[in-house]
């Protein structure tokens, strides 16, 4: 299975559910800041209205005090309101700067997924060198195209800027992939029939060692699969460290690009994900 990092949409999910659940908890708050200015301004408006035709209610201290609490309950209600809607202006933005790096972090994740699979190929197939790890490697790529796919798809519609501009590195590493895709669909077939005959072959001369005067030593199996995979030339620009250049320039130099990109959109940054072979 792919190993692609779902984070970036379960997160949506759930950010957009405590949106509504804030939404609704800050309507039902402003409604009762306005319900409460409303009641404290017509209370102060009344006596304000009484007192100027009456010259005795005017004298009322009880009255005149009722008046100010009203005025005072208006005053503190739209400042109250004021600080309760700075603060959780604040917490918004906090919240949804939080989200964004996550965001951010869980690409940067399935970038290096991505990265994890064509060395993993680069450095195995070279170590094993049959025609079983080529095809198990290869087909990992396939999972790594399926994750540069989800990539782009995860950054639409909310971040048309980040994907212009991861638009290129993301092609140009899928291009790569591909590349080895297709040198893989066009001659593992051969190269797997290949290495089962070999397999019966070598299989049949170490048994044919026993009971005869053959050593050891007198047993060459054979290997041709293995040199029909050494005679791939975009693999062997992956798996030769001689050939290192030219897999950087078509595939790392992109990945570090890309994760570059990103790691501007974070406050602290992130480490490269390219690595060169010691």
């Amino acid at each position: 299975m792919p190993a692609i990092n779902v984070g970036h949409n379960e997160m949506t999910v759930r950010s957009n559910k405590g949106r509504i659940g804030s939404g609704r908890s800050s309507l039902v708050l402003t409604l009762a800041l306005v319900l409460a200015a409303a009641v404290g301004m017509a209370l102060w408006g009344v006596v304000f209205v009484l007192t100027l035709g009456d010259a005795d209610l005017a004298k009322n201290a009880t009255f005149i005090d009722l008046g100010k609490a009203g005025a005072t309950l208006a005053v503190v209600t739209v400042l109250g309101g004021f600080v309760r809607w700075a603060f959780d202006e604040r917490e918004r933005i906090l919240r949804e700067r939080q989200e964004n790096s996550q965001f951010v972090r869980n690409i940067l994740d399935d970038l290096k997924s991505v990265y994890d699979r064509v060395e993993g190929c680069r450095l195995l197939v070279e170590a094993h060198r049959s025609a079983k790890t080529y095809g198990d490697q290869i087909r990992g790529l396939v999972d790594g195209v399926v994750t540069l796919h989800k990539i782009k798809r995860a950054l639409d519609p909310e971040w048309p800027t980040l994907k212009e501009k991861l638009r290129a590195p993301i092609d140009q590493m899928n291009r790569y992939l591909k590349r080895l895709i297709a040198e893989f669909r066009d001659n593992y077939r051969k190269i797997s029939r290949m290495q089962e005959a070999e397999e019966a072959w070598n299989k049949a001369a170490r048994e044919s060692l026993f009971g005869s005067n053959k050593k050891p030593g007198d047993y060459a199996p054979q290997d041709r699969a293995w040199g029909a995979i050494e005679d791939l030339p975009v693999l062997r620009e992956l798996r030769d460290d001689a050939l290192f250049a030219k897999y950087e320039a078509d595939f790392l130099t992109h990945l570090d690009t890309a994760s570059s990109i990103l790691r501007a959109e974070l406050p602290g940054g992130e480490p490269t994900l390219k690595e060169k072979p010691g």
